[in-house]
């Protein structure tokens, strides 16, 4: 659905209890000699449903283009990064930001109301967005009329 494509290898799947899958992918590289960048995404697809927006006032006329914009799904997405690491010792410690990771918020990603907590930020951030495209768009209209 989301036409993001995420760059890394796919490392791990962790189904949570929310029914939602945590998608860890490596996407370290070299800087320099033996020395790596290593960095671990971690990915939660969460498909965009309605039940999840009840709550906003304008549901009715921006549900569907958020969902379109979103190609139907957003992503949770935490990315952890250690730089000048061994080449050696790569596999470990995204092994440890693996564990650090779930350590510090798997009771949170696994809550019920997780998907759609997230789904409501995402979507007002969004429509803020679109307030500020839609002023930016009328402040320039009034700008080319008086010039």
């Amino acid at each position: 659905m989301n036409s993001v494509k995420i760059e890394g290898r796919l490392i791990e799947e962790i189904n949570l209890e929310n029914g939602l899958t945590a998608q860890f992918y490596d996407q370290s590289r070299p800087v320099v000699g033996d020395r790596w960048v290593a960095r671990l995404l971690v990915c939660i697809p969460l498909r965009i449903e309605e039940a999840y927006l009840e709550s906003s006032d304008r549901l009715a006329t921006s549900y569907s283009d958020f969902s379109t914009a979103m190609g139907g799904e957003i992503d949770f997405r935490c990315e952890k990064v250690r730089n000048f690491i061994d080449r050696d010792d790569v596999s470990y410690i995204l092994d440890e930001m693996k564990k650090e990771f779930l350590n510090a918020n798997l009771p949170y990603i696994s809550r019920p109301q997780f998907p759609r907590r997230y789904t409501l930020k995402q979507f007002r951030a969004w429509e803020e967005e679109q307030s500020r495209r839609k002023l930016h768009m009328e402040a320039i209209d009034r700008a080319d009329r008086v010039s």
